[in-house]
């Protein structure tokens, strides 16, 4: 890789850290932020602001080296957590989808079926999934 594309993944780790902790900053100060379709977006800020401050930079310091200088377990480690993010990133665009389809299309019904209880626990349940599906390789 060269210099740039250094450059460019710092750039990338930078933003993601700077623009998720805004977001957590903003639903934390603001209580009308708290909405159950933007817990949809929290969670989704919260995998990519952990991409950025664990996943790119272990990333960066592999390919800077050039070789495995953090070790077997370290390595098993940071494949789960990027498996482990990217599910939840994928399915967590998912929600926000049929959140947005419920609200447009299923208006009488959407404050019934998609409640506070309802969001936090479809947002468990992607989490619970990801960290599943991601951890199985480490089982065997």
């Amino acid at each position: 890789m060269s210099t740039t594309s250094y450059i460019l993944l710092g750039s990338f780790s930078f933003c993601s850290i700077m623009g998720n902790g805004f977001v957590f900053w903003a639903m934390t100060v603001d209580r009308r932020l708290r909405t159950n379709s933007n817990f949809f977006i929290l969670s989704l800020a919260l995998s990519d602001f952990l991409m950025g401050c664990i996943s790119i930079p272990v990333y960066l310091v592999l390919h800077i080296s050039e070789e495995n200088v953090l070790g077997d377990v370290m390595c098993s480690i940071t494949a789960f957590l990027d498996n482990t993010l990217v599910i939840v990133s994928m399915w967590t665009l998912l929600l926000t989808s049929l959140d947005r389809f419920m609200l447009i299309v299923y208006q009488k019904i959407y404050h019934d079926v998609l409640n506070r209880r309802n969001t936090l626990l479809m947002i468990a349940a992607v989490w619970s999934y990801a960290i599943v599906i991601a951890g199985l390789p480490l089982v065997g």
